[in-house]
């Protein structure tokens, strides 16, 4: 895989039950593209000590689409299950 893109991030998952978001980690947020077929895109995130992958998901026609979120210009949002 090639990088595509890489940025320190932090990431957050929403809470259903108590209607908040909680921190899921802090690391290198990685858009990393397929040699062998370049719209495969996916994001992979580690966290910075444990270096344990806390995001390892398809994005663009793959998967889930990555979208501004309201009311900010720095912070992305996407929906995937978590299993």
């Amino acid at each position: 895989e090639d990088l595509l893109f890489k940025q320190r991030a932090k990431l957050f998952r929403f809470d259903e039950g108590r209607r908040e978001w909680k921190e899921r980690g802090v690391g290198d947020a990685r858009l990393l593209v397929r040699r062998d077929d370049e719209r495969a895109v996916r994001l992979l995130m580690r966290r910075d000590v444990t270096l344990k992958v806390c995001a390892n998901h398809p994005v663009g026609p793959a998967g889930p689409e990555l979208r501004a979120m309201p009311g900010s210009d720095r912070a992305w949002t996407y929906y995937v299950t978590d299993s």
